[in-house]
């Protein structure tokens, strides 16, 4: 080096080239964190589906209505506990599943009745929800 510009060089590069290892740092954080989200939120969606699809083979309209005894709701809201992976990156998430049904159409032949779920997860930095909407119809 023979004089100090050489030096104010180096030490620019140095600044420059730790800027970007910092920026690097975060950019992978925050890509682990949608990751990790979007993960989640695959969750909340098909644990959702799973209840909308168990439903769709009930015959009994009573599962359906409120004020009976067989109400597929009473006992919700629950919580459910999922785990994911194996070994050492196994973690598990606690989602919060809530359902109500109601009859929004009667005629003389049918009875339909609008089913919603919802399931929220609130142990992430952004809580994530999901809600589903069947509808089942019932001769009469």
């Amino acid at each position: 080096m023979s004089d100090y510009s050489d030096l104010l060089l180096l030490l620019g590069a140095m600044v420059a080239f730790s800027l970007l290892s910092v920026t690097t740092a975060v950019t992978f954080q925050s890509n682990s964190d949608i990751v990790y989200n979007s993960e989640v939120e695959y969750r909340a969606v098909a644990l959702a589906q799973g209840i909308i699809d168990e439903m769709r083979w009930f015959t009994d309209e009573d599962f359906f209505k409120s004020n009976n005894t067989q109400y597929y709701f009473k006992n919700y809201p629950e919580t459910r506990t999922i785990s994911y992976g194996s070994g050492g990156n196994q973690y598990t998430a606690d989602y919060i599943v809530s359902g109500t049904s109601r009859l929004i159409a009667s005629t003389a032949d049918v009875n339909k009745y609008e089913v919603l779920i919802n399931v929220k997860n609130t142990s992430t930095s952004k809580d994530v929800s999901a809600t589903l909407q069947f509808i089942k119809s019932f001769k009469r």
